[in-house]
């Protein structure tokens, strides 16, 4: 068993006011609690199944500078980005910024995605950008302020655009 599938077993049950009332055998595995292995066993293979699935393209990635390792997978059909996960470890930064751009980018064609990914990285580097297009994702416009964080920012949208160049490739 392998440190993501290792679980846990502990016992508590809390009120409403956070106060412990009884304790109950619950299992948490990768930071969900669930109160039978059942559940956390369908979980974990409904999770696999995700993963495993051959529709989708995934990439790993990981930056140098900091902890980030994430596993981003697209599922395109017809040049269309119909859905999108990841997955691993990374900081603040990074994790919010992959959330964002994979629920930007779903829905665009895989011309729409170059555009907003191009835009992105013209604004983290300080570039010339369409504002308009980037919506939530302009929160990391100021992020050139500390330059050693722009790796974080960064990731995603150098993953996006490995899966973009193997779907290509097909």
């Amino acid at each position: 068993m392998n440190k993501k599938e290792e679980y846990q077993e502990i016992y508590i049950n809390l009120d409403d006011s956070g106060k412990l009332t009884k304790k109950e055998k619950v299992s948490v595995y990768a930071g969900i609690v669930f109160l039978s292995k059942q559940e956390k066993d369908k979980f974990i293979t409904q999770y696999r199944k995700i993963i495993n699935e051959k529709s989708y393209i995934k990439v790993n990635t990981a930056n140098e500078s900091c902890i980030d390792n994430i596993d981003l997978m697209l599922k395109i059909v017809d040049n269309k980005i119909v859905d999108a996960r990841f997955d691993g470890e990374a900081c603040a930064i990074c994790t919010s910024a992959v959330s964002i751009m994979i629920k930007k980018i779903i829905g665009k064609t895989i011309n729409e995605a170059e555009e907003i990914i191009t835009n992105y990285q013209n604004m983290i580097n300080e570039k010339e950008y369409d504002k308009e297009l980037l919506g939530e994702l302009n929160v990391y416009d100021e992020i050139y302020l500390q330059p050693n964080r722009k790796n974080c920012a960064l990731l995603p949208s150098k993953a996006i655009i490995n899966i973009i160049k193997i779907y290509e490739e097909k």
